[in-house]
């Protein structure tokens, strides 16, 4: 089972959701078995070791613009298991943050 993360949740990380939620059968059949176990925000985020609702993330975004406060990004790096973290956050083109640090912690950890 691979386990995903999706930091940032704005169009691009909505737009990953949706891609995994109606191609979830075809990208099965080319990788295995996948879980979305955390998904973040520049304001929170959501995140359960046995998988987050896709469909129930994107009705909250849709209905209140963030994701519940509590859950970020660095928490979500620093405490739980995932193997895939997707790193669609809006990022600062002079500096790369705060993208640069999601990416340069997961390698730290062996996440992808």
């Amino acid at each position: 089972m691979i386990k995903i993360a999706i930091f940032g949740f704005g169009s691009v990380g909505q737009g990953v959701a949706g891609v995994l939620l109606s191609k979830g059968d075809v990208i099965r059949r080319l990788i295995g078995d996948f879980e979305v176990v955390a998904v973040t925000d520049s304001k929170g985020g959501l995140a359960d070791e046995n998988g987050v609702d896709l469909a129930e993330a994107l009705e909250i975004k849709r209905k209140r613009k963030r994701l519940p406060e509590g859950v970020t990004t660095m928490y979500i790096i620093e405490n739980m298991d995932f193997d895939v973290g997707i790193e669609v956050t809006v990022t600062n083109i002079e500096h790369g943050e705060p993208g640069l640090t999601h990416i340069k912690e997961c390698l730290k950890r062996g996440q992808t």
